[in-house]
């Protein structure tokens, strides 16, 4: 059955972005990242594929969901809307991974059965901020906490949500 699974990480008060940058730099989260999302589909928004060092996120179907697919070249399959990302997605695997922005994870917000998250402990300046805050239908099923080292400036905890009904 596939599965719609939220991906982000967000500081104590919910921030995920500055700039179209992340508000942090932490190793860990990347690894996490890159470790879920290899081998399977990314739908993202226009701003964070502007925010991508490297278009598009390798090893990975990258689907931007974008109303100006001018700006985005030929390195991406391009989604008009949330239908068109849905059926571009089905069939393919399991687990499509939405990975952001604010919007793109709205939308997804009520066909997502999964979501991974990074908790930073942390307060940042922002402009962008985590929208999903009602957690009353989704059920912790994993927590790992990473203490803050050399790589890795801030405690972090990685939790896995699935969704109850």
């Amino acid at each position: 059955m596939l599965t719609y699974a939220i991906i982000s990480a967000m500081g104590k008060n919910s921030e995920i972005g500055i700039n179209g940058r992340l508000p942090w730099n932490l190793p860990a989260d990347m690894q996490r990242f890159k470790e879920l999302t290899v081998g399977h589909t990314v739908i993202m928004g226009r701003k964070t594929w502007d925010s991508l060092s490297v278009k598009p996120l390798p090893n990975r179907r990258n689907i931007v969901m974008t109303t100006h697919p001018q700006l985005i070249g030929d390195n991406a399959e391009i989604a008009g809307d949330l239908q068109e990302a849905v059926a571009m997605s089905q069939n393919v695997e399991n687990e499509v991974f939405v990975i952001g922005g604010a919007k793109v994870y709205a939308a997804f917000e009520k066909i997502a059965s999964k979501m991974y998250l990074t908790k930073v402990n942390g307060s940042f300046a922002a402009d962008t901020f985590f929208p999903i805050t009602d957690f009353t239908h989704w059920r912790l099923i994993e927590e790992n906490f990473i203490r803050k080292n050399n790589n890795n400036n801030f405690d972090i905890t990685f939790q896995t949500y699935e969704k109850i009904d």
